[in-house]
């Protein structure tokens, strides 16, 4: 049986390079917000989103909101959240 995260990943299939970075950036964040934990489905979601971006395979966010279960709004709100914390700011 697939857990929600397994089948997160797999409905998008994503290239390697997207899967390792999504996984770098959940880690990162968890390192630095631990609390967050509970919403661990949300911040695979947020963190493929952007790894999709960053890797030049976008796909839509009602595309990764619909395959991890939530809406498009609280992926928007959650992956800029990851962005803030994970990613370095460039001026």
């Amino acid at each position: 049986m697939l857990t929600d995260i397994q089948r997160l990943y797999r409905d998008l299939a994503p290239s390697g390079a997207v899967r390792t970075r999504s996984e770098g950036l959940v880690s990162s964040y968890m390192e630095q917000r631990p609390g967050d934990r509970d919403r661990l489905g949300t911040l695979h979601a947020s963190a493929l989103y952007i790894s999709f971006i960053l890797e030049d395979e976008p796909r839509s966010q009602d595309q990764v909101a619909g395959a991890a279960g939530i809406s498009s709004s609280t992926l928007r709100r959650w992956y800029k959240r990851m962005a803030s914390v994970v990613l370095p700011v460039q001026s």
